[in-house]
């Protein structure tokens, strides 16, 4: 049977960890970092990774909902400045869909700051503003849909929001130099904890998913296809077909657009792309499976079973991976 969840510290490792949002409450950082792998994680594992398709992870997340968990004024500062923070660790990632995810997490986790309180911006020292930047001139020099969606939710973010606070440090001590001392053992551990997070972000499993062999597989796919519609285009193939159709059906058809659409659904150009989608396929089941099982096995640290995490079942229309006409790359 499941422990109820502690309204104390077990250990004096937690209590360093906690983060408070009251006078009298904190929350694990921890629990704020399973509800941030649990929003990209099921961003992840979408068919699509647009801006229209972040949107509807997040609503069916209810993830503005974020945002109550500390409701205490002169703490909201290091509340946004952890999630902030805890969302661009994701950026280590060297995967283009993951850091799309990152840019998008951020877009929204700022404009739906409730307007009760001070609306904090997202601090950025030179180490991260270079890499957001310099993603940001990749992603305009990519010719792909997502890659202009994320580039113009940046520069949104950069401009029209002016979200980035400059600043030497981008972390937010809440810790004054006593607590310091007290808490030096366990913040030791945290570090080495931490160091051991990024390593598993910096190798990724599902990199070989999307590297640049698979890219290249799926170019030449690609090339291949265009190759047989090219051959379908040519008089040698309207004849043929034309023999074709008046050896099997006994009808004489003359007309090239109908010639040309029965070459185009017959055999031979049928997609010869089934191993690239499976290797990305595999890549897309294993950021589902992280998505089903939500915080449960992120922080074994906690001595009580972490609260259960639902990922929102995908809907069976196509609806929310259509791009309508207030996207932001048409702007």
């Amino acid at each position: 049977m499941d422990k109820l969840l502690r309204k104390n510290p077990a250990s004096f490792y937690d209590s360093t960890d906690l983060l408070l949002v009251s006078h009298r409450t904190a929350i694990p950082r921890s629990i704020m970092k399973g509800d941030v792998e649990l929003l990209l994680n099921t961003f992840m594992a979408q068919e699509l990774h647009t801006f229209r398709s972040f949107e509807t992870v997040w609503k069916q997340l209810n993830f503005d909902h974020i945002h109550f968990a500390c409701l205490l004024k002169d703490n909201r500062h290091a509340f946004m400045n952890t999630l902030y923070d805890i969302i661009f660790d994701h950026f280590s990632i060297n995967l283009d869909l993951t850091k799309f995810g990152v840019i998008y997490s951020l877009y929204f986790l700022f404009i739906t700051q409730p307007t009760t309180w001070p609306i904090h911006g997202i601090r950025v020292d030179q180490a991260r503003w270079s890499q957001l930047f310099d993603f940001y001139i990749y992603c305009c020099r990519l010719e792909s849909k997502e890659a202009a969606q994320a580039a113009m939710i940046f520069r949104r973010l950069k401009g029209e929001c002016a979200a980035f606070i400059f600043a030497a440090d981008h972390s937010f001590d809440t810790l004054n130099v006593i607590e310091k001392k007290e808490k030096a053992p366990s913040l030791s551990i945290i570090e080495g904890y931490r160091d051991v997070e990024r390593q598993r972000f910096e190798n990724e499993a599902t990199l070989t998913c999307y590297d640049t062999s698979t890219n290249d597989l799926q170019s030449l796919a690609k090339q291949y296809q265009q190759a047989k519609k090219r051959a379908c285009m040519t008089p040698q193939a309207f004849l043929a077909t034309q023999h074709w159709i008046k050896n099997t059906m006994n009808i004489n058809e003359t007309s090239q657009t109908r010639l040309q659409n029965v070459m185009l659904k017959n055999i031979l150009t049928v997609k010869d792309v089934a191993f690239g989608n499976s290797v990305t396929e595999a890549g897309r089941r294993m950021w589902a499976s992280r998505a089903d099982n939500g915080a449960v096995d992120i922080d074994v640290m906690q001595p009580h079973s972490l609260p259960p995490r639902v990922r929102p079942q995908q809907d069976a229309t196509d609806e929310s991976n259509e791009d309508r006409a207030d996207d932001p790359q048409e702007e």
